[in-house]
């Protein structure tokens, strides 16, 4: 695999009478960064131009620990790669130009793509999914879908039957004026409800008709309910612990809104990116990829993140057995709550539905500590040994 030395640098802006330091990792040797994922050390990210034909793209990595990150090639040859989720060992990709979503191995050497589906018809228009981003509650994928002048929507990918079943969450057909106002372009998921970035297809970006809606996936028949509207082309979406984050592409910026408040304010949280698209909070950073300048940089969101920590009023549960070699139990639950996994970098790497008493199976995480997050309660640290 070819290898690339490159350095961090790092860049100041004033915003707002306030200093953010926005950190460049990768500046050279990248092409039209769009999405992250994380798995240990290792930061994912798709690369979706390759000389800016929109139909080449890979997938690369880079260790976040090093003092100069080298970039590594882990699959090239992909069509437009935008999306990408990590759900085990497997990192799911959505190639957006081939109408393709594949599969790679990442626990062995020189993995190859494998096709999930391509040219898939909506099973209720057959109008075909273009697959651009997704997040992940088990085995189901949520990937959001445009088709240039016809729709856009969110599906739900049942990835643990062979062939996967599909099916249509939301469906904007591209009518009168919905080709401007409900293009979906990006997804974040906290719990059971799913967020949704509503964008521009054509028109200016001066034309803050942009907004963001949200859809509880536990239910049997979704509604959609906005969230905050007034937006400026919202694009890409991130959870910073009580915050939703938004990038804003053709602005070059990145807003937020408190998703405590009932009407929640839109905030600034930094400006002059270059075609801000996926962000992943890691740690104490939030990483950016800026698409425009062919870069990575990172922003310190410690602040967002300490002012979501409550634990002394969230109600708590007991987990054992603590340390543990298979599984953890859980009680002391008033009803079935969605919970997440994460390592001490604060990656997710597990999620789910959860009753009391029952288990959660941890066999395939290594030996450490972990963190479980169960909605609406305290967060409790475990040892896998």
């Amino acid at each position: 695999m070819k290898r690339l030395c490159l350095t961090t640098v790092p860049i100041i802006f004033l915003f707002l009478g306030v200093k953010a330091q926005v950190v460049d990792v990768i500046t050279t040797g990248i092409s039209k960064p769009r999405n992250f994922e994380l798995l240990g050390n290792d930061l994912y990210f798709s690369e979706s131009r390759i000389n800016n034909n929109p139909n080449t793209g890979k997938i690369s990595k880079i260790d976040i620990t090093a003092t100069n990150p080298v970039v590594e090639n882990i699959v090239t040859g992909l069509a437009g790669p935008i999306g990408i989720r990590l759900i085990g060992n497997e990192l799911y990709v959505a190639e957006h130009n081939n109408l393709k979503l594949s599969k790679i191995d990442i626990s062995i050497a020189n993995p190859t793509a494998v096709e999930i589906f391509s040219f898939l018809p909506d099973p209720n228009t057959g109008i075909f999914i273009y697959p651009e981003t997704m997040v992940n509650f088990g085995n189901a994928l949520y990937l959001n879908s445009y088709s240039p002048m016809f729709s856009s929507g969110i599906y739900k990918v049942d990835i643990g039957i062979d062939p996967v079943a599909v099916e249509n969450i939301v469906y904007f057909d591209f009518t009168s004026n919905d080709l401007y106002t409900n293009s979906i372009s990006g997804t974040a998921l906290d719990g059971n409800i799913l967020y949704f970035s509503h964008t521009q297809y054509f028109g200016t970006i001066s034309s803050a008709t942009g907004k963001i809606s949200k859809i509880d996936i536990s239910s049997t028949n979704p509604v959609v309910e906005e969230v905050v509207s007034g937006i400026n082309n919202p694009y890409q979406l991130e959870i910073v612990g009580n915050y939703l984050y938004f990038s804003l592409f053709q602005n070059g910026k990145i807003q937020k809104i408190n998703l405590n408040d009932a009407n929640p304010t839109i905030e600034d949280v930094i400006q002059g990116l270059s075609g801000p698209s996926g962000m992943k909070v890691v740690g104490n950073d939030l990483y950016i990829a800026q698409f425009l300048s062919n870069k990575i940089s990172k922003l310190d969101v410690s602040n967002d993140l300490a002012l979501s920590i409550d634990e002394f009023a969230a109600p708590k549960f007991t987990i054992y057995p603590n340390p543990t070699s298979n599984y953890i139990q859980v009680k002391e639950l008033n009803a079935t709550k969605a919970y997440k996994v994460y390592n001490v970098l604060g990656v997710e790497l597990m999620s789910g539905i959860i009753s009391n008493t029952d288990q959660i199976d941890v066999s395939n995480l290594k030996n450490g500590l972990y963190f479980l997050k169960i909605e609406g309660y305290s967060q409790k640290k475990f040892i896998k040994k």
